[in-house]
């Protein structure tokens, strides 16, 4: 059918080079290691304790006959193995759920514990039980933020962000919990600038915002904005630039560019809003454009100041995926408006929180 073959063929496309983040690192075409890494670091210490348990249990029992045991296990070996030599050499690095599949497969082995659970082996009793309730307790702890967890390996879901983006962290599904937030916690409505990764429409969960450049499925006209002082809310993909043309560190080659069209401020500021200007703006040039090179010095604004504020630890968190950041006007100025050592020297002050 046509739907399906639409579909095959949009996810062949697009699985061929897609942007991936790991660890600070960019890439087009994925790493070998990223599901390996995510596996390690989205699993619970505990549950990473049963399954090597279970294992060493399945080849205690099979290892003098290893091929008898190993016989009624060769689907699902098969499956796991397959499986997992395709996604490791896959380009489309994006999140760990992609991996699903052959959870069973782990949930089985781990399942071979059992073979433990003897009253003549209380401590191995013990121990699994304890594993057992690790799990339980890890689990209870990050409810009910589920998609973002990651172990003590990497410092908790807390500094998920640093190392991992998209489906293995944001997802777009915290709307509603910073609707909340600022409800609660911003009572003198200071003014807020939303950055956000998602499907999600911040209107319909009544967010005022000015918006920061976004990624979701709402298109809208550009608009003019100043930023200024206030509190920053930006989805932990969106403060990564994992999917913005300008992603990576900032550098001295954008920092050029990023000055070169500052200059067309003041015009691109009459366009937007002062009728008469932009009338007059519009015989010697076109609305495509002024609206090309507003949305590239946008772009490039939001990237500076997103490589500012990596430098800091946020404010606050909704559900680990939206970082949220108090900043004065004079930090905001520093970090989109001023030299390029002024910059430098706010990211050190930054770091130095």
């Amino acid at each position: 059918p046509e739907a399906f073959l639409y579909g095959f063929t949009f996810v062949l496309q697009f699985s061929s080079q897609r942007a991936a983040f790991l660890n600070g690192a960019y890439s087009m075409t994925g790493w070998v290691s990223f599901f390996p890494y995510a596996f390690l670091v989205k699993n619970t210490l505990p549950s990473l304790g049963l399954l090597l348990v279970g294992v060493l249990a399945l080849v205690r029992r099979g290892w003098r006959n290893l091929r008898a045991h190993l016989w009624p296990w060769t689907p699902l070996l098969a499956l796991f193995g397959v499986y997992w030599m395709a996604s490791l050499t896959s380009h489309l690095n994006i999140g760990d759920r992609h991996i699903l599949p052959t959870y069973p497969v782990l949930f089985i082995a781990a399942g071979a514990f059992g073979a433990w659970l003897e009253q003549r082996r209380p401590l191995a009793l013990i121990f699994v039980a304890t594993l057992g309730i690790w799990h339980f307790a890890e689990a209870w702890r990050i409810r009910p933020d589920y998609l973002a967890y990651f172990n003590t390996l990497v410092g908790g879901p807390a500094n998920g962000y640093r190392h991992l983006a998209d489906s293995s962290l944001d997802w777009g599904q915290d709307l509603p919990g910073l609707a909340r937030w600022l409800a609660a916690n911003n009572p003198k409505h200071e003014q807020v600038y939303l950055s956000y990764f998602g499907t999600g429409e911040p209107d319909a969960y009544a967010i005022r915002a000015t918006r920061l450049p976004f990624i979701n499925a709402f298109r809208r006209p550009p608009t003019w904005y100043q930023p200024d002082g206030g509190i920053y809310c930006v989805s932990a993909t969106m403060l990564q630039q994992v999917y913005s043309p300008v992603r990576g560190p900032w550098t001295l080659e954008r920092e050029k560019e990023y000055q070169d069209l500052r200059r067309y401020l003041p015009l691109l500021q009459s366009y937007f809003t002062d009728p008469a200007a932009r009338a007059e703006l519009l015989k010697s040039t076109t609305a495509a454009q002024l609206e090309l090179t507003w949305k590239r010095l946008d772009l490039l604004r939001f990237a500076r100041l997103c490589a500012y504020l990596r430098a800091r630890e946020p404010d606050a968190m909704i559900g680990y995926s939206i970082l949220l950041y108090h900043l004065t006007p004079e930090q905001v100025d520093a970090a989109t408006n001023r030299s390029y050592s002024d910059w430098l020297s706010a990211v050190e002050q930054a770091r130095l929180r």
